[in-house]
């Protein structure tokens, strides 16, 4: 806590000690025994303190508080969590959790060293270990918000206080904060559906695209209001022309086309509302078959993402591990890869250059319909091999960030966690000496209450959002909402090949 918020917190402390106006709302104290009242939510309670320590800051006994407050709320305890929040309610009675906006952190580095976060339970892990995630030598996190749609096919994003509630977590201890709107709602389901795991065809695409304007264009003011450091109006953005009964994966020249009028649309109104940085996001690209060709001593690859990147700040290439490639090829390939978008982001102008994300995830080639293991199983060794070879790659390439996944334990992917194992020590030889954020007395908040506790605050936050924290997203829900959003778009089915 800096000066300017002590004196912040100390003035309504001691305005809630005598009773004088401001910080304390009587209907919130027990006249007879000073207690908050049993017919409050402490779930509302717990909301508008948080709410308080994030703009304010926080000490140890206040954590303390938190802590029981939260585990009798895991217990179904309600008296006992409203009496450990007595005092701290009559602070910050009158903060709304939802309405909090923590500003943007300062971080020396240049580098984008980063995690990216595409589901909540990546951003709990790494909130719960912000103190391994700070040594490790991370300094900037990518929020991504995932989209359902609605029985009428209207795309919205289930509990966004919950995303708003990690932005100022990561935002009060330290972090830049990236923020996505992620393609979850259309993407997914329709791969899995598919026994080719084909892509929207072309006669739908525009169709499909027009749906999720008024989504981006809304979390772009969301943005605005948070001051995010760099948005993604779309995440994967190509994934969605990619024609997944090509074993190549080829992106065709009208497809192209189509993709960069777009992009250049999506740019020009997301810029008439946000100032910061903007990042166009691509998957990675090409064959994911084992084939090499040998004689020309690179990988049998397309050229690259020759889109238009005219007004974007960033060009973020979605690439994982192996592919089913060989190792020694797969290096080539994503090498020639983030090569080939260096080429494009320079002569569009792109000044932020490009960010390389969700890099060391060790993917299989071709996705099961069934949620099967996509995922090929690395060792230990393997692992931190794997990572010296990204670092290698980012430094030839001279990229301008690298994200990984942290990957809790889930049971339709499994876990490649690098927390505890030989790759977080190559990650923190390679980023250490980049700039480490400082501790913050409001990061043994964030540990104390571990995933359990953070998972707790989730379900105080948003009770109703239509996934379950336990377990990435409800994958059954998404196919009910796909065949909702079936029905808004004329052609039908968008499982076959073209």
């Amino acid at each position: 806590m800096d000066g300017k918020q002590l004196v912040s917190f100390l003035v309504c402390v001691i305005l809630a000690t005598i009773s004088l106006g401001g910080c304390i709302d009587s209907k919130d104290t027990n006249s007879e025994n000073g207690l908050v009242e049993d017919s409050m939510d402490p779930r509302e309670v717990l909301s508008s303190v948080l709410g308080g320590i994030l703009l304010s800051g926080i000490d140890a006994e206040s954590i303390s508080s938190i802590i029981d407050a939260v585990n009798h709320m895991i217990e179904g305890q309600k008296e006992e969590a409203l009496v450990s929040l007595q005092f701290l309610s009559s602070v910050f009675s009158e903060i709304n959790l939802t309405e909090v906006v923590v500003g943007p952190a300062e971080v020396e580095s240049d580098l984008n060293s980063g995690l990216y976060f595409g589901d909540i339970r990546d951003a709990r892990v790494s909130l719960a270990n912000v103190d391994k995630i700070k040594a490790d030598g991370f300094n900037t996190v990518l929020l991504e918000a995932q989209m359902l749609a609605d029985e009428n096919g209207t795309l919205y994003i289930p509990g966004e206080e919950v995303y708003f509630f990690y932005i100022n977590a990561f935002r009060a201890s330290g972090f830049r904060v990236w923020l996505a709107v992620g393609p979850t709602a259309y993407e997914f389901p329709y791969r899995f559906d598919s026994p080719t795991h084909c892509a929207i065809p072309l006669e739908n695409q525009l169709d499909v695209f027009n749906l999720t304007e008024p989504l981006i264009l809304e979390w772009a003011e969301i943005a605005k209001e948070f001051q995010i450091d760099t948005f993604i109006p779309l995440e994967e953005t190509n994934a969605l022309v990619i024609d997944y009964g090509d074993q190549r994966r080829r992106l065709y020249d009208d497809e192209r086309i189509f993709l960069s009028t777009w992009g250049q649309e999506i740019v020009a109104k997301v810029n008439n509302i946000f100032s910061g940085n903007i990042a166009f996001s691509i998957e990675d690209w090409g064959p994911l078959d084992p084939e090499f060709d040998e004689s020309q001593g690179y990988p049998i690859s397309e050229i690259g993402p020759d889109f238009d990147y005219r007004g974007y700040d960033f060009v973020a290439v979605k690439g994982t591990y192996l592919n089913g490639l060989p190792q020694e090829h797969w290096y080539l390939e994503m090498t020639s890869r983030l090569s080939n978008a260096k080429k494009y982001a320079e002569r569009d102008g792109v000044g932020g250059g490009v960010i390389w994300y969700e890099a060391g995830t060790p993917m299989d080639k071709g996705l099961d319909p069934n949620l099967g293991a996509h995922l090929t199983a690395l060792s230990d060794e393997e692992q931190a091999e794997n990572f010296r070879d990204i670092f290698e790659i980012v430094e030839t390439q001279n990229l301008s960030g690298v994200f990984f996944k942290p990957s809790p334990l889930q049971p339709h992917e499994g876990s490649w966690s690098f927390f505890d194992k030989p790759a977080e020590q190559v990650l923190r030889d390679n980023l250490a000496d980049k700039g480490v954020i400082g501790s913050k007395t409001i990061d043994n908040l964030w540990v104390a209450l571990g995933e359990e506790g953070l998972k707790a605050i989730q379900l105080a936050i948003a009770p109703d959002v239509p996934f379950d924290p336990d377990y990435s997203l409800d994958w059954s829900y998404f196919n009910e909402t796909y065949h909702a959003l079936e029905e808004t778009i004329d052609g039908g089915h968008y499982g076959y090949s073209y």
